[in-house]
């Protein structure tokens, strides 16, 4: 059975917020452990296919991101994501887990947090009728802006995403840069 981006997306989202407590009633910037998700757009970027370019589209792109703190302004986590993937009227679904670390700039008066990261994930891209599915190795650098709220956090994320290592046994694809725009709660 095949599943449409769009459905896998609500389905995601769906299982997330299952179990999820939406509310800001403890204190974001003391919690050890945060999770969210987020959603937004992809930037247009260049696909690398055996040495030619191809321009893709604009996209969505959504994920949920697990943080723990491993000192008092410094956190790892794993993020998840789900996007999609088009060029020439074709479209492929992104699978991305990863590893990101992120700093914790708090300021004087605790209204918001942001949060510069790098990070590291394994992608899968679901094949289309020109291509078949393949696995990358994908790069991000993140700054996500935490405003603390006192019924939910927000969030705010811009990035650079790419892959600079990728494909199948026939071919070889790598992408980017791109950029995301995204936004969404943390808790």
């Amino acid at each position: 059975m095949k599943v449409k981006p769009l459905t896998a997306v609500f389905l995601f989202l769906g299982i997330l917020l299952l179990g999820v407590n939406v509310s800001a009633d403890d204190d974001v910037i003391e919690k050890m452990t945060t999770f969210g998700f987020k959603a937004g757009i992809w930037s247009p970027g260049t696909l690398y296919v055996n040495g030619m370019d191809f321009d893709s589209d604009m996209s969505y792109f959504v994920g949920g991101l697990l943080d723990y703190k491993l000192g008092p302004k410094f956190s790892g986590g794993l993020n998840f994501d789900i996007g999609s993937l088009s060029a020439y009227e074709e479209t492929s679904t992104l699978l991305m887990i990863g590893f990101l670390l992120k700093a914790w700039i708090i300021n004087e008066d605790e209204t918001y947090i942001i949060r510069p990261g790098f990070g590291i994930s394994y992608g899968n891209l679901g094949g289309n009728e020109s291509v078949d599915g393949s696995s990358h190795l994908i790069l991000n650098g993140v700054a996500e802006l935490v405003i603390p709220g006192e019924s939910m956090n927000w969030l705010i994320e811009i990035g650079i995403t790419g892959s600079v290592d990728g494909g199948n046994d026939d071919v070889e694809i790598t992408y980017g840069p791109g950029f995301i725009i995204r936004g969404g709660l943390v808790f």
